[in-house]
């Protein structure tokens, strides 16, 4: 125990005592580190501007940023929205929802890129809707301005137009729940992030961003801070896309992802918005059975040890 306990002083070191002093952080291989290993509350603290040498490899050009975005304010903006989506025949989509589950709360608006500036849309539906040019409007010359549903269900339902998100299966449930069916599935950069890296701990848009990108796009305090961070997290996937592909192409998982993955996510879509039939009555009644079946099986442990104590432990 006593040579366990003593300081070894004669190990052979190829090490120049100089090299071991106090030198300033390599902060470009830190930052490095703490994106491969989620070290979000260390990156925090990393200055902000990495160092003019940096050698981390970024698929962002110096000094670019997301969320170049406007919020549709009117017809035109909308019909312009329509003329950029059908002419690219590509486009990612951000849904924006009260919260919670799709089939649990209330479609808000809709955040588009399609390869210039992310766009808001507003979204509302009910029988007041005006029509102008074949779109459906509320209140052009109220705030907020607002368009229905049935304005982008051409382009959704267009199986040549080509749609990417971030967990596209969100987004496919809750207009699905308005009526819109989503097809044409291009691309979900959370499943390509996972199939690339499956034992991260996160596949968040930020995370993703994060690492493949080296932009934060994480609580930017902007006019409009929903509506802007919905366009950044909708052009973060869109620029995503291409990059996750030639990744997957280089690791042999494009097919895997291609032609297994993504056409399983409007199945399972499918299979949430559906849902599964359950007997509420018997399943209270089934709870009282067991939880009476617990309580006999306890009085008869606390029987044999002769005193209560907690059996959890």
């Amino acid at each position: 125990s006593k040579r366990l306990a003593t300081i070894v002083t004669d190990v052979p070191l190829d090490v120049d005592i100089a090299e071991l002093s106090i030198r300033s952080p390599d902060y470009d291989k830190l930052r490095q580190l703490f994106t491969e290993l989620e070290f979000r509350s260390m990156l925090k603290k990393l200055p902000e501007e990495p160092d003019s040498s940096s050698s981390i490899e970024s698929a962002a050009p110096a000094g670019f940023e997301l969320g170049e975005f406007h919020i549709a304010s009117s017809i035109s903006d909308v019909e312009k929205l329509l003329d950029e989506i059908n002419q690219s025949r590509i486009f990612s989509i951000r849904v924006h929802t009260t919260g919670g589950k799709p089939a649990e709360s209330e479609l808000i608006g809709m955040a588009f890129y399609a390869g210039s500036a992310g766009v808001y849309v507003r979204v509302k539906s009910g029988s007041d809707a005006q029509s102008l040019s074949g779109v459906l409007a509320f209140g052009e010359d109220e705030e907020p301005f607002a368009v229905d549903i049935e304005v982008f269900r051409r382009v959704f339902e267009n199986q040549d137009i080509r749609k990417i998100g971030h967990d596209i299966k969100l987004d496919i449930e809750s207009l699905a729940l308005k009526g819109v069916l989503v097809s044409g599935i291009d691309f979900d950069t959370m499943i390509g992030a996972y199939v690339l890296d499956p034992g991260r701990g996160s596949y968040s848009i930020e995370d993703v961003v994060l690492q493949r990108l080296g932009l934060d796009i994480a609580g930017q305090p902007v006019e409009n801070p929903v509506e802007k961070r919905l366009c950044a997290e909708a052009e973060a996937a869109f620029r995503l896309t291409p990059i996750l592909k030639d990744a997957l192409r280089r690791d042999g998982l494009f097919e895997l992802t291609e032609q297994v993955e993504i056409p399983l996510v409007p199945v399972l879509a499918d299979i949430e918005i559906q849902g599964i039939a359950i007997d509420k009555e018997w399943l209270a009644v089934l709870s009282e059975r067991l939880n009476a079946a617990v309580e006999q099986i306890e009085r008869r442990i606390y029987a044999e040890a002769g005193h209560e104590f907690n059996i959890g432990s």
